[in-house]
């Protein structure tokens, strides 16, 4: 089963005290989801291009889905 997580809107930015506690926790974040887990749309196009390209090229080749995932991961407030 597959959870499609998509980062939080204005509307649900604030945080309870229990979730200002964790470190991962942020008001583009407030469920605290880890880095790892975030934005699983993203990362599986993004991995699968690498996987299908050829090594010395595979940065050039995957630009535009390394470029998709690094927005999502932004838009939860990661710093990549």
């Amino acid at each position: 089963m597959t959870t499609i997580v998509t980062p939080p809107t204005e509307a649900n930015k604030e945080l309870t005290a229990s979730q200002a506690s964790n470190p991962l926790v942020n008001p583009l974040n407030p469920k605290g989801i880890k880095p790892c887990c975030a934005c699983p749309e993203t990362k599986s196009v993004r991995d699968d291009c690498f996987l299908r390209s050829d090594p010395t090229t595979a940065q050039v080749d995957c630009r535009e889905f390394i470029e998709r995932h690094r927005e999502c991961m932004k838009g939860y407030g990661f710093k990549i």
